[in-house]
């Protein structure tokens, strides 16, 4: 894990609340989604569902739920190794966010197609994801989810979650009269 001298004082816990947030918060946001997420999967599958109301809930679970495998198995421990590296900066939080949006989706259609040519049966596209169209759904959704989980992390911990002289650097100043260490300024 991160060292606690590595973190700004009084961060672990808004830290904790971060990763602690992701489930609810993506089970929210998939709550709000799913009308788009189903209108834009009727000309793929057909049909809608019996209860609107029931297939909302029944999404935002089942995203809620892969959320919380996705932040304990994949968030955190890529956090704690960013974290090793140096500062954590929000481009990496955001990338990280669109990467691991779209993490259950891959793992889904892989096992599939594996488990489609271990029985012989159809691997392709139309088999998996309902073609070229259904494989564009999947990526957009999971995307926006990765990013929204990441914005709300963001908004949580964010300038909480590098070592003190990152803050400084973001302010734009060390201080009173003194350069930026962002930038290189020339003094003739």
């Amino acid at each position: 894990m991160t060292n606690s001298r590595d973190l700004r004082p009084g961060s672990e816990s808004r830290l904790f609340l971060a990763f602690a947030v992701q489930p609810f918060a993506t089970a929210l946001l998939a709550f709000v989604l799913f009308p788009i997420v189903e209108y834009t999967g009727r000309p793929l599958y057909g049909g809608q569902p019996a209860s609107f109301l029931d297939g909302a809930v029944a999404f935002a679970m089942g995203v809620g739920v892969t959320a919380l495998f996705v932040t304990v198995l994949a968030a955190l421990p890529l956090f704690v190794w960013l974290q090793k590296r140096g500062p954590v900066t929000s481009e990496q939080v955001f990338a990280s966010g669109a990467i691991l949006g779209n993490l259950p989706s891959a793992l889904i259609m892989a096992s599939l197609v594996l488990s489609g040519s271990s029985r012989g049966a159809s691997t392709d596209l139309d088999s998996v994801v309902y073609g070229p169209a259904g494989l564009i759904r999947a990526i957009v959704v999971g995307t926006v989810v990765g990013l929204c989980a990441a914005w709300v992390f963001w908004r949580v911990a964010g300038r909480q979650i590098g070592p003190v002289e990152r803050h400084v650097a973001e302010r734009g100043a060390a201080g009173p009269g003194l350069a930026s260490p962002n930038r290189l300024e020339r003094r003739d």
